[in-house]
């Protein structure tokens, strides 16, 4: 499982790093072995998927 938020400048993708951390350890929480979560912050210059100009979602 990857856990990718993408923001567009160093602070914002310190406070990605944070969410998603978040969220593995919800996932965690919620019986998901660690071991299988991958959590991972990008910036928008370097985007884990290709989405429409503008669009918001993955």
């Amino acid at each position: 499982m990857l856990i990718s938020i993408i923001s567009s400048s160093f602070q914002t993708c310190v406070f990605a790093q944070y969410r998603a951390q978040a969220v593995a350890a919800w996932l965690q929480g919620q019986g998901v072995r660690a071991g299988a979560i991958v959590v991972q912050a990008a910036g928008e210059k370097t985007p884990v998927t290709e989405t429409d100009v503008g669009s918001r979602h993955a």
